[in-house]
């Protein structure tokens, strides 16, 4: 005799029995990875799964639906607003995200491009062994030198040295959207939410501020 469960995808047991042997096959393609054997019959009512059968706590009421993540009973109507709550928080993280980064971005069509050019030029610039005799081989360089800076090497210094600090700049704005998005993932309540949102917020505008 074979015992069996089969779950939904947050391991709440929504099926569970005993078979014979012969009907494994049945069974297993029908529910693919989602049917599992354990030792013994299981009340669907009593367990859940998470790498292992582990007995469910006693049910508040019918109000509650256990959340396999937080191992908790919750609040359903609130589960809803909580869902929603992420959604909207996901989407104004994104927002603010798309703000801070047009601080370090041009919003001219191409400029991008140019200033990833210029700093390419002024690293190869400033990696001359001999400082060249003429800007022939640097167009980017002989066509603006002496209007932001007075030498070929201090303009291309100041692209370099602007290019990695948008960069940088960037690249924490990334760390800041990612870390926020994966806190987000795991907030329990609509409180919870708000405080993510709100320090994502803060940390983004910290972050423009002191650049």
């Amino acid at each position: 005799m074979m015992h069996f469960i089969v779950t939904d995808a947050d391991g709440l047991i929504i099926e569970a029995g005993s078979v014979q042997e012969e009907v494994r096959e049945v069974l297993q393609a029908r529910h693919g990875s989602m049917m599992r054997e354990v030792d013994q019959p299981v009340d669907p009512s009593a367990y859940y799964w998470k790498g292992e059968l582990r007995a469910l706590p006693e049910r508040p009421g019918d109000w509650a639906r256990f959340d396999t993540v937080s191992e908790q009973w919750i609040d359903q109507v609130d589960a809803v607003s909580v869902t929603t709550a992420k959604r909207k928080a996901v989407a104004e993280i994104n927002r603010v995200v798309g703000w801070a980064r047009q601080q370090f971005v041009s919003s001219q069509t191409g400029q991008d491009t140019v200033y990833e050019e210029k700093a390419k030029e002024g690293r190869r610039y400033i990696l001359q062994v001999l400082e060249p005799l003429n800007l022939s081989d640097f167009p980017m360089l002989e066509n603006e030198v002496g209007v932001t800076a007075p030498t070929a090497y201090e303009l291309a210094q100041i692209w370099v040295n602007r290019n990695d600090m948008d960069r940088s700049s960037l690249a924490l704005i990334e760390g800041v959207k990612f870390r926020h998005l994966d806190q987000l993932s795991s907030a329990q309540s609509t409180a919870s939410v708000a405080s993510v949102l709100a320090t994502a917020t803060d940390a983004l505008a910290a972050l423009v501020q002191q650049t």
